[in-house]
């Protein structure tokens, strides 16, 4: 990929994939649906090789607990049992590392 500046001078940057196959990534949604197609495109077409699933953020915060590759998120704004505010607020308080974070 070439990326232009604006006094027209360029660089070519070759894409980095070695920390997508490190970090891991945490789908939390209640549809299996959901999960399944976004869990695919990240490995197949993203190349993350890490991907998590959990139905609700307690389960999402119990897997971050012991998981430790991952650390990015993606949360459904509402679920059962704890929904995504709910879930970032005792993260705020008790993420064991820093965390990439997407509300969906």
């Amino acid at each position: 990929m070439t990326t232009l500046f604006s006094d027209e001078s360029s660089v070519e940057l070759s894409p980095d994939t070695s920390t997508l196959t490190e970090a891991g990534i945490l789908v939390v949604d209640e549809d299996p649906a959901f999960q399944l197609g976004l869990k695919t495109f990240l490995k197949e077409y993203v190349g993350f090789e890490k991907v998590f699933t959990a139905r609700n953020g307690k389960d999402a915060i119990a897997m971050i607990e012991n998981e430790e590759s991952i650390e990015l998120l993606t949360v459904d704004f509402q679920m059962p049992v704890m929904d995504g505010i709910e879930m970032l607020t005792q993260l705020q308080k008790r993420a064991p590392r820093p965390l990439g974070v997407t509300v969906i």
